[in-house]
């Protein structure tokens, strides 16, 4: 009866995530786009060949080359299905590429959380909803922008849970886990398509492939595994040096730009405060993750699990998790040191950027939750489960303090306002005089394309009710 109870809550807790998949398209009214985004979608739809579109960093980048052409195929896409939309007069904003990564997200966890013992398979849920209701996942995946690192999370949660699958033998009462054959191609696969959708994925790549180098030499991994990522990370170098500035060149008849790829590592270097910053980030990231608690609390926390971990002699998974988290205090301060704003606005601390480090937390703990949760006792358990649940519940709590500080900022105002005047717009056909010049071209660029909304703008001229 237990063991049936708990089988019916982790299905009702999984059958939430999948409704929270339409958080963002009701919590933003219809989604939000970005400011940039207004002329991507314009560029992506002109009379051009969809290799021209692809292959155009400049236009795709704004001067820049990051070898990211696999999203802006599909950011194109994106394109395309907002055309779609527009044209049948459906005014949805939130990008179908969030939709397909949130999906991926669920199928992805559902497919290890099912394979767990049953006594892990609700705590596991439990984490997924977490995840799905943190504020950065409902303001990324509600606005239109770029695909890229609201893509790169399912990539990644599916990289950790296949590595830890083949790497580890599996439990008793748990599905057996794959033979591995073929196992250096699926890394090769996961790897490469991280890090052609962006360069976080691409360090990524790098630091998974250190990882089971490390691995290799000290538990005896799989060499055919550390071949497969490591021959991602040397394609992909290749292609960023050589292939794709020749496929910009052959196709768009100009050689793209690497300024913005030379890093200033003097700030790094000479600035000691730039790694402060990115660990006060990479803790408020864990915040924002686990229910908006106070970064205080959550290292308590971390503290007192790590002083249990050495007690119980488990210093690997120490040493794990401090590896995780220096890595990617230097992933942030990189970010930092290229693009300031990720950490001098908040509107950008709590959207987009994070959001790869939260899938990637999330899958490292689904993935503990599974190798250790069923041997624990049903109080601890349920205790657990308690606290996840909790942590959902503040999650939610949360959603308009952060909305509310998001429009204290920079950024997030001047967005959050222009979509409104925009959807009045598209509403009533009228273009609100509050419009900026990017949002104005954009309305103008679709009364042009869309029937019913060139109609209802020729009735406001006409003067028609």
């Amino acid at each position: 009866m237990h063991r049936l109870s708990q089988a019916t809550l982790a299905l009702v807790v999984s059958l939430t995530a999948v409704a929270a998949l339409a958080v963002p398209i009701w919590y933003w009214d219809g989604g939000l786009i970005e400011i940039e985004a207004t002329q991507f979608v314009r560029q992506y739809l002109d009379n051009r060949s969809v290799l021209q579109k692809v292959f155009d960093p400049h236009g795709n980048d704004l001067g820049t080359y990051q070898a990211r052409e696999l999203s802006y195929f599909v950011d194109y896409l994106d394109a395309r299905v907002f055309e779609a939309l527009m044209v049948a007069d459906r005014r949805l904003f939130v990008p179908a590429s969030a939709l397909a990564a949130s999906a991926l997200t669920l199928v992805v966890s559902f497919v290890a959380i099912w394979r767990f013992p049953a006594a892990a398979r609700l705590p596991a849920a439990l984490l997924l909803l977490v995840y799905v209701t943190n504020y950065v996942h409902v303001v990324t995946m509600g606005m239109l922008y770029r695909s890229s690192k609201p893509l790169l999370a399912p990539v990644l949660l599916a990289t950790v849970f296949y590595l830890l699958g083949i790497l580890r033998p599996p439990l008793a009462g748990s599905a057996t886990a794959r033979s591995g054959r073929g196992a250096a191609l699926v890394v090769f696969v996961l790897f490469s398509i991280m890090s052609l959708l962006d360069r976080q994925g691409f360090f990524y790549a790098c630091a998974g492939s250190g990882a089971l180098a490390i691995h290799l030499a000290l538990f005896g991994g799989r060499r055919d595994v550390l071949a497969g990522g490591a021959a991602a990370v040397g394609v992909v170098v290749l292609y960023n040096l050589v292939l794709g500035p020749l496929l910009v060149e052959g196709i768009n008849r100009y050689s793209p730009s690497f300024a913005y790829q030379r890093l200033p590592w003097q700030n790094l270097f000479l600035d000691p405060r730039m790694v402060l910053h990115a660990g006060a980030l990479v803790c408020q990231s864990v915040a924002t993750l686990m229910g908006g608690a106070p970064p205080w609390m959550l290292g308590l926390a971390v503290s007192a699990g790590a002083i249990g971990m050495l007690f119980r002699r488990r210093v690997a998974i120490v040493l794990a998790g401090v590896v995780v988290a220096l890595g990617q205090i230097v992933l942030v301060a990189l970010m930092i040191a290229r693009h300031p704003p990720i950490y001098h606005y908040y509107d950008h601390r709590v959207w987009y950027y994070p959001l790869p480090f939260q899938a990637l937390l999330v899958a490292l703990l689904i993935a503990a939750t599974g190798r250790f949760v069923p041997a624990w006792r049903g109080a601890r358990t349920a205790g657990l489960s308690i606290l996840l649940a909790a942590l959902a519940a503040g999650n939610i709590a949360h959603w308009d303090d952060y909305r509310r500080a998001q429009l204290r900022s920079h950024w997030f105002p001047e967005v959050y306002g222009q979509n409104i005047a925009l959807k009045a717009s598209f509403a009533d056909g009228r273009p609100r005089p509050l419009l900026s010049p990017e949002f104005g071209a954009f309305f103008e660029f679709w009364r042009s394309r869309a029937p019913a909304l060139r109609g209802r703008a020729q009735q406001a001229q006409d003067g028609q009710p």
